[in-house]
């Protein structure tokens, strides 16, 4: 039997991992807005390594600041399908 990886943790890798990709200046204030949605096609096993796509799905002027929304995919090595598939909401206050 394998030992499966929380799947609540997934999600809370997003912000990191989108430090690692695009990076937002002259801001006084970044908010996690929530998500539109999040899906868990697929397990992950624990220790399983994770990689990441992330696509930048909208950018749209709002109240004060910018709203961005990137749809993340984090996958295992070799995966058949997505472990999981979010469209993520983000704020950016100037």
């Amino acid at each position: 039997m394998t030992t499966l990886a929380s799947i609540d943790d997934l999600p809370s890798l997003v912000p990191d991992l989108l430090g690692a990709v695009f990076v937002v200046q002259s801001i006084a204030m970044g908010v996690n807005y929530g998500a539109n949605t999040v899906r868990f096609p697929s397990p992950v096993p624990v220790g399983a390594g994770l990689h990441h796509g992330i696509t930048l799905a909208g950018v749209e002027e709002v109240g004060g600041g910018v709203q961005a929304v990137p749809y993340v995919t984090l996958e295992v090595n070799d995966p058949t399908k997505p472990s999981c598939a979010a469209q993520v909401v983000f704020r950016f206050y100037r």
